[in-house]
């Protein structure tokens, strides 16, 4: 297992693509990948109260930045708050798509460059649905919006049947947490669940709220020793995100870490995970065996 600061590199055309690539005409191979429909990236967690909500609006801001046109689906029901996070006051969310109230465009927002589908907050019957009701939703999300590189699938903490049914269906999953205790036993607990079950792509840990590199790269490193033992696989590590007090300013202002603060320490981390994920859902989609069976969580870029 290497911590490198930057495990994708070698996977990235021309030693990378920044910020260039937004906007640029799509060629034969976007064309090509647009036909497929959008791939899924699932940011998840064992426990709430992490910064999952917070990675999955940056990183798909970051993503954006690379060239992909990106969709964020909250999917944390009953308590999202992907809207709150960016001061946004919805009219409709994905409860009244299921009900027939309003379509799924009528449903869907804008946000410097992103399509955002709201969920609902406080609201039991979201909590309540059943898995086939929201297994559709995310159906439809995937074979219709075709006009979306990413959709980005802010999910429901913990390892209930549906959070981890979109880890399997995701092309590339982040399991983000900190470095507390409980944050990492369920974290193990997620990774564990996960390695039980087929899916589609792999998954990595990203640390969050970091006190330093060092810090992140241990518990990486003991996360990953006792899941060999234990579980007989282990976790690709992702990277990391420092503490930095532009985070909970962003956070108050409601306001992305990566519009107000895009020098930040946390905003250049951040881009970092996100030119690893991309990378790695670039050679997912050219992988031969990609979508077809399970995937060792060591595997990695």
């Amino acid at each position: 297992m290497k911590f490198g600061r930057d495990q994708a590199a070698s996977l990235r055309p021309g030693g990378g693509r920044g910020r260039e690539a937004r906007g640029r005409s799509p060629g034969a191979a976007d064309a090509a990948r647009r036909e497929k429909g959008p791939s899924l990236l699932a940011v998840a967690s064992g426990k709430g109260g992490v910064g999952k909500t917070f990675l999955s609006v940056n990183i798909a801001l970051a993503l954006r930045d690379l060239g992909q046109r990106c969709l964020i689906m909250d999917l944390d029901w009953g308590l999202a708050n992907v809207d709150v996070a960016l001061g946004l006051v919805p009219r409709h969310h994905v409860g009244h798509v299921m009900s027939g109230q309003c379509s799924l465009e009528d449903a869907l927002m804008e946000y410097e460059g992103l399509a955002i589908l709201p969920n609902g907050c406080g609201q039991a019957d979201l909590a309540d649905l059943d898995d086939a009701q929201r297994t559709g939703l995310m159906d439809e999300v995937m074979t219709t919006r075709l006009d979306r590189d990413v959709v980005v699938a802010d999910t429901h903490p913990g390892i209930g049947p549906f959070p981890v049914d979109v880890l399997r269906r995701a092309k590339v999953t982040i399991v983000v947490s900190t470095p507390e205790p409980t944050a990492l036993t369920d974290t193990y607990a997620l990774f564990k669940v996960l390695n039980e079950s087929e899916r589609q792509g792999p998954a990595g840990l990203v640390i969050n709220q970091a006190e330093s590199g060092e810090q992140a790269h241990e518990v990486a490193r003991h996360l990953d020793t006792v899941a060999k033992r234990f579980i007989g696989s282990g976790i690709a590590y992702w990277g990391y995100i420092l503490q930095d007090a532009a985070v909970p300013r962003s956070v108050r202002h409601q306001r992305a870490v990566l519009a107000s603060a895009p020098r930040s320490l946390a905003a250049r981390a951040v881009r970092q995970i996100a030119a690893t994920v991309s990378a790695l859902m670039e050679a997912e989609g050219r992988s031969p065996s990609a979508g077809t069976g399970q995937r060792s969580m060591s595997g990695r870029a």
